[in-house]
């Protein structure tokens, strides 16, 4: 089992191609492979997922512009991770400004609508 780091993270997400997103077990999956792994543990996946989307957020208000595309991963299921910055609300503007449809999946949760 993989027990990733943040900078692996960021580094697979460099890869998505604006436009096009990946699920948790996907992101995970890369992770597995590009270490010879069998898997990646899912909870240091999330937390370090987690912890890139608030370092990117940090790097670009400090005037940085390098790009680790964070928002091109959902959930599993295709729901929007509430644990970016801005929660669902910001996650679901950024893959819409990307092409994706976005539908409400109750008061506080969206879905990607797969294309």
């Amino acid at each position: 089992m993989l027990i990733s780091s943040p900078k692996a993270i960021a580094e697979v997400l460099k890869t998505i191609p604006k436009g096009k997103v990946i699920t948790m077990g996907e992101l995970r999956d890369k992770l597995a492979i590009a270490y010879g792994a069998d898997y990646s543990c899912p909870m240091t996946t999330g937390i370090f997922l987690r912890i890139v989307s608030e370092a990117y957020k940090e790097m670009l208000d400090g005037g940085g512009t390098e790009t680790w595309p964070y928002w091109r991963v959902v959930r599993d299921n295709g729901e929007l991770i509430d644990k970016f910055p801005g929660g669902t609300i910001a996650h679901a503007k950024l893959l819409e400004e990307e092409g994706h449809t976005i539908v409400p999946k109750g008061a506080k949760s969206h879905r990607l609508v797969m294309q």
